[in-house]
């Protein structure tokens, strides 16, 4: 029922989106490549890679699920930890800065919970299945996740969404609502 923030207070819009923006590039940018930098070091990869074992159907479906419990169970973890009082003014209020989610918001988050609540959650099943993931998974899984988070942050909560049939999905009201 309350209006966007750019209809709101386009002035304001403006500074967040410029803000988001710049956040996004530092984290997505900066950030994640000096995440994955060691593997790249050492010439070694988390995943297998190779064309001869391309995953099955039963193969990507099986590590999906266990992907997003994995990732349920730890981001769950994750974010009730930058909720806690010595912790959520410097770090995760910043995610908290859109009231009315939309979806750029889904990875707007300081860098400390960019790397600890997001990247490590999201491939949490990744490293722990290893060399079993094929890298077709892991794109699977990385767009899924990604269509996920920005479904549950668009500012709707579509009736229709793929994601509402997921047990663990929560939608855009549930994130309006925390």
């Amino acid at each position: 029922d309350k209006p966007w923030p750019w209809i709101k207070n386009p002035e304001e819009w403006n500074k967040t989106l410029k803000d988001t923006l710049k956040l996004l590039f530092l984290n997505q940018g900066i950030i994640l490549p000096l995440v994955i930098l060691p593997y790249y070091i050492k010439n070694e990869s988390v995943v297998r890679m190779d064309y001869e074992t391309l995953p099955s159907c039963f193969e990507v479906i099986y590590q999906t699920v266990i992907f997003m419990i994995l990732e349920d169970a730890t981001f769950y973890w994750s974010h009730r930890f930058f909720h806690l009082d010595f912790i959520y003014p410097y770090v995760h209020k910043i995610h908290h800065k859109y009231v009315n989610t939309v979806s750029i918001a889904s990875e707007y988050a300081h860098p400390f919970e960019y790397i600890f609540g997001n990247v490590l959650t999201s491939n949490s099943g990744i490293l722990l299945f290893g060399k079993r993931t094929h890298l077709l998974t892991q794109m699977m899984w990385t767009v899924l996740r990604t269509m996920e988070t920005t479904d549950g942050h668009c500012g709707y909560d579509f009736s229709w969404s793929p994601f509402r049939l997921l047990p663990m999905s929560a939608g855009s009201e549930f994130h309006h609502y925390h």
